[in-house]
């Protein structure tokens, strides 16, 4: 005990504000390794990749018939005994029908906008399986 008394009597200021220093940051990196769980990080991770996917679906799905024209369809459903209605491809919900339509409309006349929306969910989608 003695001896680290001596050893820090002979210290100067710098080097022992230095040595606190690095005792703190010694003590916050432990708590911080103790305390950190990874099984609630990837939680939390996925978590918020399913909030990314619901931001990003179109909510609609195209495809192109026979004779060439573009078919839009909603991919929103209500359940019986609900006013919610649900997306099929992400889960999210919307009480109000008029912006199930306007989101239809805006696809429809919006390929590009569609495409360019479907290309970000895929990725997405790709990240979380």
């Amino acid at each position: 005990m003695l001896g680290i008394l001596d050893w820090l009597s002979t210290l100067s200021y710098w080097h022992f504000i230095t040595v606190i220093i690095a005792l703190a940051l010694t003590i916050i990196v432990v708590k911080v390794v103790i305390s950190f769980d990874i099984n609630k990080w990837q939680e939390s991770r996925l978590n918020k990749l399913k909030v990314k996917i619901r931001l990003s679906c179109p909510h609609v799905h195209m495809r192109v018939r026979e004779d060439d024209k573009v078919e839009v369809k909603s991919l929103f459903y209500t359940p019986f005994g609900t006013t919610n209605w649900i997306c099929t491809q992400c889960g999210s919900t919307t009480p109000d029908k008029r912006q199930v339509d306007d989101i239809l409309k805006y696809y429809a006349k919006n390929i590009n906008a569609y495409n360019s929306q479907m290309k970000k969910t895929k990725k997405l989608y790709k990240k979380i399986s």
